[in-house]
Formats: structure tokens, C-alpha cells, sequence
């Protein structure tokens, strides 16, 4: 045979042969990944938290006198001075915070998503604020927390967060 090169049979045999096995391992190594739908709560990031906020709206789950007047209302932040609607709540990327607590006094603090739910954040002095939180958009997030009156009454309080 004129055109036959001793070796090259070999050399392209091995060269099939590899690619077989190359594209035989390649499907073999394929496994298919299903993702099922569901309304499980899949957490927020530190990131989507930091800026500046305002609550617009404070919804509580039963009637209450919150503000004492003597007549029961399930709209919380409607009982508030206009002082109280313009508090700002500004949690910076380091997980310190500033806080307005009232008409008067602002105070740093820190914060922290815990368990990718919970908003947890706490002026210096003051109480632990616990609020998980139940909707986010790059504008708004609603937090819900469990508030306990006097002879154990509980409420559930929803507030609405915006961007500022």
C-alpha cells in the first residue's frame, strides 16, 4: 500500500477511542436537576436591608385601643402624630444603625438578618426588636412581630418599611 504510514492506524484508533470515552462519560456524569415550586420563604440578604427606611403603615391582626382614647382600632400607625410617621430607621452595611425611637431621640444601634428572615435591630439602651420579615421589593419590605399587653394578651403588628 502506497499510503499507508506505519503507526497512524494505531495513533487514530487510540484518538476514537478517547473521544468515545470522553462523550460516554460525559452522558454518564449527567444528572438531571428538577427545581419544585414552592411558597417556602427563601430568605433576604443583609444587602437588600441597608439604606434608609420609613414605616407607613403599622396593621395590627385584632381591634386594640392603642392609643388610649378609649376606641378600638386594627390601624396602629392612624393613632400616630405626624412626628411619629416621619421616623427614619438607617441601617448602614456594617450592621451598625441609626434610629429615631420618637419625636426626640435618635439612637445608634446595631442590626442583623438572622436566619435570612428576622430583622434584628437594637438602639443602644433599648430593647431587642425581633421582626420577620413576610415581603421584600427593592422599594418596601413588610416586617410581622408578636406584641404583648398587659393579662397576656397577644397581637400580631405587620408594619410596611419604605425606601426613603
Amino acid at each position: 500500500m502506497k499510503y499507508f504510514k506505519p503507526g497512524l492506524t494505531i495513533i487514530k484508533a487510540t484518538n476514537l477511542f478517547m473521544i468515545c470515552m470522553v462523550v460516554a462519560m460525559s452522558f454518564s456524569a449527567c444528572k438531571r436537576i428538577t427545581v419544585e415550586a414552592n411558597t417556602n420563604p427563601q430568605g433576604y440578604a443583609d444587602s437588600e436591608v441597608v439604606g434608609n427606611w420609613k414605616i407607613t403603615e403599622v396593621l395590627s391582626d385584632r381591634l386594640y385601643d392603642w392609643d388610649g382614647n378609649g376606641t378600638k382600632e386594627k390601624d396602629v400607625y392612624a393613632t400616630y402624630d405626624e412626628c411619629e410617621k416621619n421616623m427614619l430607621y438607617q441601617f448602614i452595611h456594617d450592621k451598625t444603625g441609626v434610629y429615631q425611637i420618637n419625636c426626640n431621640t435618635t439612637k445608634n444601634g446595631t442590626w442583623q438578618i438572622l436566619n435570612t428572615l428576622y430583622l434584628v435591630w437594637i438602639p443602644e439602651g433599648s430593647a431587642v426588636n425581633n421582626e420577620k420579615i413576610s415581603n421584600m421589593t427593592s422599594n418596601y419590605f413588610y416586617t410581622t412581630r408578636t406584641v404583648h399587653i398587659s393579662l397576656g394578651d397577644t397581637y400580631v403588628v405587620t408594619s410596611k418599611w419604605e425606601r426613603q
